[in-house]
């Protein structure tokens, strides 16, 4: 760390603090201790090595707190939970976190939270190392990282994602499909999305290679009306097809097995890469205006755009999956990082969260319709083409 570094830091400290309205006292104080810690930092890196300037990091990490430091919409925007809900996560992930009784070990809490803001952000990790409320190395944010996304698949995937098997969550689906599409026997909706990887290493690297030419995986998702996601699968590389996909997929199974138990009016709704099936239902395309082919395709296109927005708001909450970024990890680990993301999208579904993108502006006020991507649009397009 050279001086201008520690100028560029101060500046960044002084303006966090600002935004906090501390009194002037305050900040000067919070200040003088911080710099002093960043101005040791840069004489010991000459000197003595890595292990005080890990203390200095603990004790810049102890000063600015995120859960006392940050203001709730600050800490919304930046970790896409309030501080009440990222402790009941840290909570649930804590008996997979036990950290070494180290005196510079980061704490569970402040390892949940880098994980949090890389998923929100999609960043480099040594930019969320080098933030100033968490202040870690970059190995130290890939540990974290790795770490909270195996805990997340270990101690909640199959408790936050699961298709319902009672017939009263069932019924519920249907009832909601129902009032607001008034498509009857709607248990969920089905699409794949591609979240883009590095380029594997390896033999295998061709078939990660999608339809637009880029490294990626194929992730399945299955959701209902409220965009809660009900099963999703990131296991797939780019070139695999969708079809190829639900083929393969364990909630085919269950409909098949329901179907052949006497369910005949309960449907998955598709688009026009998927076959028709007894429990999948797919559009009718070119239907002539006015028929009844036309009028079902019309309702069957208005209640599968809940999946469309699903994908949407998934993106756009945990940006590191977004087609404007790349998860720089080969496939297993990204496949990880995909079914952390989806679990902490049910986990803010389930928690009512509405999504705060910018510091100071209303928090997106509804999902109908706002979060279409543009890379799931034109799927069905691509399809017919490639057809």
């Amino acid at each position: 760390m050279c001086g201008q570094d520690i100028v560029d830091g101060s500046e960044m400290i002084l303006k966090t603090l600002e935004t906090q309205k501390y009194s002037e006292v305050c900040i000067h104080n919070k200040m003088a201790a911080i710099l002093r810690r960043l101005d040791l930092i840069d004489d010991i890196e000459r000197q003595e090595g890595r292990q005080k300037i890990k203390l200095l990091r603990r004790g810049i990490r102890d000063i600015l707190n995120p859960f006392t430091e940050m203001e709730e919409e600050q800490f919304r925007v930046t970790y896409r939970l309030p501080p009440v809900l990222a402790l009941e996560l840290t909570q649930i992930l804590k008996l997979h976190l036990r950290s070494p009784m180290r005196i510079m070990c980061i704490s569970e809490e402040i390892k949940v939270l880098i994980a949090l803001q890389f998923y929100a952000s999609g960043s480099y990790q040594k930019c969320v190392g080098d933030s100033v409320l968490t202040c870690v190395s970059q190995p130290s944010v890939s540990r974290a990282i790795r770490n909270v996304t195996r805990a997340i698949n270990t101690a909640m995937l199959n408790n936050w994602v699961y298709f319902p098997d009672n017939e009263n969550e069932l019924q519920l689906n249907k009832q909601r499909f129902m009032e607001t599409t008034g498509f009857p026997g709607v248990m969920g909706a089905v699409d794949c999305t591609h979240v883009l990887i590095i380029s594997p290493t390896g033999d295998e690297e061709a078939v990660y290679v999608d339809r637009k030419h880029n490294h990626s995986l194929n992730v399945q998702l299955i959701c209902n009306y409220d965009m809660l996601v009900m099963d999703v699968n990131a296991r797939y590389p780019g070139s695999t097809h969708d079809a190829a996909i639900w083929r393969l997929c364990n909630v085919k199974r269950t409909l098949m097995r329901r179907y052949r138990n006497g369910d005949t009016n309960s449907w998955i709704l598709g688009d026009s890469g998927y076959p028709l099936e007894p429990w999948l239902l797919t559009p009718i395309l070119h239907a002539p205006d006015g028929t009844p082919e036309a009028i079902y395709t019309t309702g069957h296109c208005s209640a599968r755009c809940a999946i469309e927005r699903c994908n949407g708001l998934l993106k756009s909450r945990f940006r590191c999956l977004s087609k404007a970024r790349q998860l720089n990890y080969a496939p297993h680990t990204a496949a990880l990082i995909v079914n952390a993301c989806v679990v902490l999208h049910n986990f803010c579904v389930r928690n009512k969260l509405p999504l705060y993108l910018t510091v100071g502006e209303q928090p997106v006020p509804d999902i109908e319709g706002i979060y279409q991507d543009q890379y799931e649009a034109d799927h069905e397009i691509d399809i017919q083409n490639d057809g």
